[in-house]
């Protein structure tokens, strides 16, 4: 496949199938800002922040990651070859996994086939096949290996893949120690905890079910498993390092963990039409798109922009005019994005518009805006449909044990917060109104989160990071 000529922009951001290893990728040059559609994959890597970057729009620079490029050619070795040393029960999974025809439209995404028959050949290629592959560890006693996989390529799909594969060969053979029916699942935070019960054997919506992981005939195998404990944790209850402790380990953006053995990341997931695309809005809307078209791209820097949002005003503040009418176009996408999926039976999760702020003040004059109509969206304007988010608070429901229910009894005013408590609506007319704690209310958020893009749930979510 030639090169394509160098080009400061990409005009055709999916080129490679989700479903096959990718053929060609963007390389992105930082000196000259051009793209080039690059024939083969792209390496394993990660860009990091670098002090030499002098743009908003300089991403940072690469940094490779050589075990696992060097692990990838051996790992299509070993599958051209039909996975030589493998147990009889890798080989079956493997087989059934890549049946396309028996899968009932729900083929395994390449990324996802990629990372578990890694972490197989890891465990179950003979020894010579791995001479020179050394995985650093953490000094711990338990072997580490993390496959890299972006936001959207299906993790939890290869969690159950992963669990399957273990549970299924320890079943079988018992006194093999490369295997074990002991799965511990440490989730980080009680929402995720929630949506990865889905790996349990025999949970209501099990994802072996589901996506149809293991074979026919091997169910009963998989159910022996399920005595042996497969436990979903959240990590906030395990006995980790004080707060204080975890906050001195060093961030991603210094380095990754040592002992990642596959990649695919953002970049490959977006090439493969795996994951939202990032855009700017370039609406065809005749003048105004020639108006705003340059204004949108360099939104952040616009210096009426930049200042204002940096503001700690009160939510009855206006936005700036741009950015009412940065949403204004994004809310016109929303409605054709919701007409299609009403075409297509899809009414009943609707799309949903995130806005992720840089203050907390900045997210509650997004929901201002909305809920006042400022937007002229109508139906992105329904203050029930509106969920304001405060990632900290949100952290701290995070790191609660979950509560069972929420207390429905009047309150002893020892019991609540120093500013009162939240009220609740009166039911019926008669009822009297309820306080929540601040531990409550956080237990509410989180629960309300939980919910987004459920039918009848918020449309429009407005959330602050502490992070920004």
């Amino acid at each position: 496949m030639a090169t394509h000529a160098p080009s400061a922009t990409i005009d055709q951001l999916i080129i490679s199938s989700p479903y096959e290893a990718p053929a060609e990728h963007w390389k992105y040059d930082r000196e000259t800002r051009r793209f080039t559609r690059e024939p083969g994959r792209r390496p394993a890597g990660y860009v990091r922040a670098s002090d030499a970057s002098k743009s908003f729009d300089d991403p940072g620079e690469f940094v490779e990651l050589p075990l696992v490029n060097k692990i990838r050619p051996r790992g299509d070795a070993w599958r051209a070859t039909d996975y030589p040393s493998a147990s009889g029960i890798t080989r079956r999974l493997i087989k059934h996994w890549r049946d396309t025809e028996q899968r009932e439209g729900k083929r395994f995404f390449f990324c996802q086939l990629e990372a578990i028959e890694t972490l197989m050949w890891l465990a179950e290629a003979a020894e010579s096949d791995r001479v020179g592959i050394k995985v650093p560890g953490d000094g711990g006693e338990f072997t580490r290996l993390c496959s890299k996989m972006a936001t959207g390529s299906g993790k939890t799909i290869l969690m159950s893949m992963l669990i399957a594969w273990q549970v299924l060969n320890k079943v079988t053979y018992p006194q093999d120690k490369r295997f074990s029916k002991n799965i511990l699942v440490i989730a980080p935070g009680l929402t995720v905890k929630n949506r990865l019960e889905v790996l349990v054997p025999g949970s209501a919506g099990n994802y072996y079910q589901e996506f149809q992981i293991v074979p026919p005939g091997l169910e009963d195998k998989l159910r022996q498993g399920q005595t042996c404990r497969v436990q979903v944790r959240n990590w906030h209850k395990m006995d980790w390092e004080s707060e204080e402790q975890l906050s001195k380990r060093r961030s991603v953006e210094e380095t990754l963990f040592g002992w990642i053995v596959s990649d695919f990341g953002l970049n490959d997931t977006i090439e493969s039409g795996l994951v939202k695309t990032p855009r700017v809005v370039v609406r065809d809307d005749g003048e105004q798109t020639s108006k705003y078209k340059s204004k949108f791209y360099h939104i952040y820097t616009d210096p009426e922009v930049k200042p204002d949002l940096n503001r700690k005003v009160q939510p009855h503040i206006p936005l700036p005019d741009l950015v009412g009418m940065g949403y204004y176009f994004l809310g016109k996408d929303w409605l054709e994005t919701a007409k299609k999926w009403r075409e297509e039976g899809n009414a009943k999760t609707p799309p949903v518009m995130i806005t992720v702020a840089n203050l907390i003040n900045t997210a509650a004059r997004v929901q201002y805006a909305f809920e006042h109509k400022r937007i002229r969206i109508e139906e992105l304007c329904d203050p029930d449909k509106i969920l304001h988010i405060d990632s900290k608070v949100l952290d701290e429901a995070e790191a609660q044990e979950e509560l069972t229910e929420f207390v429905v009894e009047a309150k002893a005013a020892e019991d609540l917060d120093e500013e009162g408590g939240e009220e609740t609506p009166e039911q019926n007319g008669d009822a009297p109104k309820k306080k929540f704690t601040k531990k409550e209310r956080a237990e509410r958020l989180r629960k309300t989160v939980d919910t987004i893009g459920r039918e009848g749930q918020p449309l429009c979510v407005c959330r602050w990071e502490k992070h920004c």
